[in-house]
């Protein structure tokens, strides 16, 4: 008796107990039927896309969940944000128009690395003096002595010894 009374009791606290977090509240955005690309190396595969402000909150078989605006991904693919790492567009993001990185975006770029090889505003020569950096020679000589003389070096030459060692 007790045991039905104990299991009568559970089933009556059922349905107030909550719902899933996905049942409760819609997400802000819902990408359905994409293919979904997510940066691991495999292949892709069908999946729904629920965001929450801006996170990815759920990936997956999403169909019974409900957001504020839904886009239709069929024939699309679904990916991260990629990274350039080598842009020259530092320049442009600098001024009022283009400071939005909108044609960027557009393309699926999320982050950028602007002006690696020293270009832009930088005195790149200035900073390395003023804060007592090694010089450029100096670093290839370190590497020289772990790796030995560069290719093609000859004595006296770049990387070789005078003395003919």
């Amino acid at each position: 008796m007790i045991r039905t009374k104990a299991c009568v009791f559970l089933i009556a606290l059922f349905p107030a107990l909550p719902l899933s977090a996905a049942a409760q509240q819609p997400y802000d955005l819902l990408i359905r039927n994409g293919r979904v690309v997510d940066g691991t190396g495999n292949p892709w595969y069908y999946a729904d896309v629920a965001i929450s402000g801006d996170r990815i909150a759920a990936v997956g078989d999403l169909q019974n969940v409900r957001a504020r605006r839904v886009i239709d991904a069929s024939g699309l693919y679904v990916a991260p944000g990629f990274i350039d790492v080598h842009t020259h567009a530092g320049p442009g993001l600098a001024t009022a128009e283009l400071g939005s990185a909108e044609p960027l975006l557009a393309q699926g770029l999320t982050t950028v690395i602007v002006n690696p090889d020293g270009g832009g505003p930088l005195d790149l020569g200035a900073e390395t003096a003023a804060t007592g950096a090694r010089r450029r020679g100096q670093r290839g000589a370190a590497h020289r002595s772990r790796l030995g003389p560069p290719r093609g070096a000859r004595n006296g030459g770049p990387g070789g010894d005078a003395a003919g060692a």
